[in-house]
């Protein structure tokens, strides 16, 4: 079984950790104690940490973070949980309550995608909320999930003052007038926007914005764009967005990116692909210690330093014997010291 620290090492890798009852209260423990902490990004590991242990007592610590004074800690906590299942849904259901706007929308966003009827009294509520982003995500669940009672609250809104909320109703009602209301998410960032979206993550940090904006993107879309563009910003970019938003489903497309012709995305993806294929990716990480650019390898010695295993620590050895850069060395040394 793994130690607590390892374990809290190879969950934030995005690996598959077996823990057991003693481990998991430590480690939980742990992520509560990080609720004081003055470290905003401690504060945000810690919510994925306790979403990603999962159950009744992870997901019940990761709505904790739902209080926390950080609009990002906070946005972290509700992509953490959409990306755990049906279990998480009771913590973005949470996080469609949030002060934030920014926040409140992406949660109804998640809740839209998954049809859930459970956030239909907090969708009402939202219809008058003072911002206008959040009163189009909250009729694009209703318009889903709400049934024929809600098709008054809808039509009042097309007297809305924002046009977006007028032209969210009139397309909800229309929808619910003429078929079963699609699987799609309210107000997606439109096609030709989503380059520019990539491009934006891949140069600049990352902001509550951002992450609002990419749960709103159309998945497919940014898969397709991150995939086929010839702007390596803005592969970088979907490699950063696979990670933020979790998208475990985008590990092979990440992996591909360890092949790309520009360095920083296969260094991005080599820092990237463990946390999204977890063990799967060692084999691919092994292979990227052998390339080229020293920033390359060390990011591939620092994923195999997290992910351990006998093949991994194996590879680590072997790169270590044969590397001549001494900042890459000694990144392997850390990861080979650290590797469980």
């Amino acid at each position: 079984m793994e130690t607590p620290a390892a374990a809290w090492a190879r969950l934030l890798a995005g690996a598959d950790v077996d823990v057991d009852d003693t481990t998991r209260a430590i480690v939980l423990g742990r992520c509560r104690a990080a609720l004081s902490s003055e470290d905003v990004s401690e504060r945000e590991q810690a919510a994925i940490i306790a979403a990603r242990i999962g159950g009744f007592r992870g997901f019940s610590v990761c709505r904790s973070f739902l209080r926390d004074p950080s609009p990002l800690v906070r946005m972290r906590a509700v992509v953490e949980a959409a990306a755990g299942g049906a279990e998480g849904l009771a913590t973005v259901r949470d996080g469609a309550a949030d002060a934030d706007p920014e926040v409140a929308t992406a949660a109804f966003l998640v809740l839209t995608e998954r049809r859930d009827p459970g956030a239909t009294s907090q969708a009402r509520r939202a219809l008058s909320h003072a911002d206008g982003a959040v009163r189009v995500a909250a009729i694009g669940l209703l318009a889903v999930v709400g049934g024929p009672a809600v098709g008054p609250l809808i039509e009042a809104k097309r007297s809305d003052p924002d046009p977006r909320v007028v032209e969210a109703a009139t397309a909800a009602l229309g929808s619910r007038a003429t078929a079963p209301a699609p699987r799609s998410t309210p107000a997606p960032v439109p096609p030709p926007e989503v380059a520019g979206l990539l491009r934006s993550v891949g140069s600049a940090d990352t902001t509550v914005d951002l992450l609002a904006s990419l749960m709103a993107a159309r998945s497919t879309a940014l898969l397709a764009a991150g995939r086929a563009s010839p702007d390596p910003v803005e592969r970088l970019g979907f490699v950063r967005a696979a990670v933020l938003l979790g998208r475990r489903d985008w590990a092979n497309a990440v992996r591909a990116c360890l092949g790309d012709e520009d360095v920083a995305v296969r260094a991005e993806a080599a820092a990237a692909v463990g946390d999204l294929a977890g063990l799967s990716a060692v084999p691919a990480l092994i292979e990227a210690l052998e390339d080229p650019y020293p920033s390359v390898r060390s990011a591939a010695a620092r994923s195999l330093g997290k992910l351990g295993g006998p093949a991994a620590r194996a590879a680590l050895a072997e790169a270590r014997a044969e590397e001549r850069d001494p900042t890459v060395a000694s990144v392997i040394d850390h990861a080979r010291a650290s590797a469980p």
